[in-house]
């Protein structure tokens, strides 16, 4: 190696391992203040100064304020600024878009310079404009040329600063625009929510006072159906906004309002759950808990004709990533071929779910249908 290229290599070693520290720290941090105070003290140490300072722009008072800095005495940081505009050197570098480097700041200049600067007898400095911030500044109390190294090192520094800045506010605006639709969907949920409890109370009222025994038992199955869904509903409202649902909580919840619908209880008909927590993604939830109702209400309507009976129903896991869904009861039984809009519905939704609806009569009736979980 020549002479003298040995020694000039250990400070741009030395800028470079700053440049990697800091880069490192700008990927992984999520607190721009840390990455800013560790930015001015790897960039001071890099450049061989001891100073530097970071400054941010305040439209509203058209200057620079220190956001973070090394070097300086109590109380510069976060309180000291420079005007925004040619008569300093960081206002100079803020509105050209340029570097504006000063070798002898004691010497004749056109700079009105911040009290900071006398001080702290800055007689040298170097600004280098930091996009979508404000400016990164190193200075030096003896005169010293900053070269061509110099500027391409604060320039990496800059950048850096710059891109942190830029991913932090996407960051902070996906997590806005998160929060927001959040809001949307849950204020969206009471509403739906709401129509539906209202639309079981309409349709009650206009079973009670029907006379007709077939739209009778027509606005009741509508009404089951409707409580179902208002039944997700309400289990959505209590959990955080996902694609995931507890299945388990939603069968419990369901055979609740059932019971509390008062069909069963008219008939004779004592409805039990045993339910295990197996969280699903939530159509299938959904397909799932209207064919748990449709079954029971299947039961409730044919297994006993005009005697008392029991409904069985649970939820298990069958094997890893697989759920079995089981409605039992104890009636007469149900034909070879049964048929009805409820059953046909069952079926057209376990298909959906990948699986298939399966009657296994034993004492009385059972419906099995086992599905991906996952």
């Amino acid at each position: 190696m020549p002479k003298g290229r040995k020694g000039a290599a250990r400070p741009l070693l030395r800028q470079q391992e700053a440049l990697a520290a800091l880069g490192a720290l700008a990927l992984r941090s999520t607190d721009l203040q840390q990455v800013l105070a560790e930015a001015a003290r790897l960039c001071a140490s890099g450049a061989g100064v001891p100073f530097c300072k970071i400054l941010e722009h305040r439209s509203e008072y058209g200057d620079l304020i220190v956001r973070a800095g090394v070097g300086w005495r109590e109380g510069v940081v976060g309180a000291a600024v420079a005007k925004a505009d040619r008569s300093t050197p960081p206002g100079r570098a803020f509105v050209t878009g340029k570097p504006v480097i000063t070798r002898d700041l004691r010497a004749r200049h056109d700079f009105v310079l911040p009290s900071i600067y006398v001080e702290h007898g800055i007689a040298s400095s170097a600004n280098m404009p930091i996009a979508g911030l404000g400016v990164l500044e190193i200075d030096s109390t003896e005169p010293r040329q900053f070269d061509d190294d110099d500027t391409l090192y604060l320039a990496g520094f800059a950048n850096m600063c710059a891109e942190t800045v830029a991913r932090l506010q996407r960051e902070r605006a996906l997590q806005q625009l998160v929060r927001d639709r959040g809001t949307f969907l849950r204020e969206l949920q009471h509403r739906v929510r709401n129509h539906l409890h209202m639309l079981v109370t309409s349709a009650q009222v206009q079973a009670g006072r029907t006379k007709d025994a077939a739209a009778k038992q027509g606005f009741e199955e509508m009404t089951r159906r409707i409580m179902a869904l208002a039944t997700l509903y309400d289990r959505l409202l209590g959990v955080r906004m996902g694609d995931r649902l507890d299945l388990g909580r939603y069968i419990a919840a369901l055979c609740d309002n059932i019971v509390e619908f008062g069909t069963t209880r008219e008939r004779g008909v004592d409805l039990r759950c045993q339910v295990e927590p197996i969280e699903v993604p939530l159509e299938t939830a959904t397909a799932a808990g209207i064919i748990a109702n449709e079954l029971v209400a299947n039961s409730i309507e044919h297994a006993f004709g005009a005697g008392a009976g029991r409904i069985m129903v649970v939820l298990e896991r069958s094997a890893l990533n697989r759920a079995r869904l089981v409605v039992a009861d104890n009636g007469t039984g149900m034909p070879a071929r049964p048929r009805g809009l409820g059953l046909n519905l069952g079926r057209r939704l376990a298909q959906q779910l990948g699986g298939t609806l399966e009657l296994k009569h034993a004492d009385g009736t059972r419906w099995e249908i086992e599905f991906p979980a996952g």
